[in-house]
């Protein structure tokens, strides 16, 4: 009695198959690449729930976005309106959707760093104070980033800060020659520097800045750091008084409304603490 051939079933599209058409690697990809595959939906898929999927869909994915799940961790290649080009899970895709209202771009958000959107090109200053023994390039880093760099000066002194707090903070000066030489125009320039950006995030979302925020983070501990040299300023909450009130003489109506926004951030920190 001749022995029953066994028989596989592909995963993906539950084609059956005898044991000579699924016993080998290559053989499978050649499975996979015939026109005999051909998946079949079971579950809403990702083009069901964001019928715009296909404007952000690489063409170098092997399957469509019609049959595949938007709960799945496989990574896909998207593209972003700028044609940047990025992979991303499935599933982060559809919740970064549902968050947002829209994809985003990993590229735009200086997650992924490409050439034209390095610290090189962005910032060229900083190339020639970039020390040699770092593991890193500056064509490899944002400018937003927070990768901790050693940086050598031309009168020699060497510091070691993050990438974004060098863009923000001074590009061609060396914090320890000024902090001897210029340290009331150092910090009054600073102070002057902070004031002005969280004014200009105040006014544009109309909220007063958390301290758990990356890019109010530097503010908050330059402001610990240099406020006892600061006239009329000694703690984070008369930084933030000062900065309303400057708002309020420019934008009554938005100086009143922050002003009660503060005040109630400041009540709920006191009863917390």
């Amino acid at each position: 009695m001749a022995k029953s051939k066994k028989t596989y079933k592909c995963e993906i599209c539950a084609a059956e198959g005898e044991d000579v058409m699924f016993n080998r690697p290559s053989r499978l990809l050649r499975h996979l690449e015939s026109s005999i595959h051909r998946p079949k939906k079971k579950f809403p898929s990702i083009s069901d729930v964001f019928p715009e999927v296909r404007k952000y869909w690489h063409s170098s994915n092997r399957l469509g976005p019609e049959y595949m799940s938007p709960f799945s961790n496989k990574k896909f290649t998207f593209k972003c309106d700028k044609g940047h080009v990025y992979d991303r899970a499935a599933s982060t895709f559809m919740q970064t959707v549902e968050r947002k209202g829209h994809p985003g771009c990993s590229v735009c958000v200086n997650k992924i760093v490409v050439p034209e959107r390095s610290v090189a090109s962005t910032h060229p200053e900083l190339v020639a104070i970039w020390d040699s023994s770092n593991t890193i390039q500056p064509t490899q880093v944002s400018s937003s980033s927070d990768r901790i760099i050693k940086f050598r000066f031309p009168c020699g002194h060497t510091t070691k800060t993050s990438v974004h707090n060098r863009v923000h903070f001074g590009l061609d000066r060396c914090p320890i020659c000024v902090s001897k030489h210029d340290l009331p125009s150092y910090y009054g320039k600073r102070k002057s520097m902070i004031i002005e950006n969280l004014i200009e995030y105040m006014t544009k979302n109309r909220s007063i800045p958390v301290v758990s925020d990356w890019k109010i983070r530097p503010y908050y501990q330059a402001t610990r750091l240099h406020h006892p040299k600061w006239e009329g300023i000694s703690s984070w909450w008369d930084m933030l008084d000062h900065c309303v009130k400057i708002i309020l003489e420019r934008d009554k109506k938005l100086g009143e409304e922050l002003l009660d926004k503060l005040e109630r951030r400041r009540e709920r920190y006191e009863f917390k603490k």
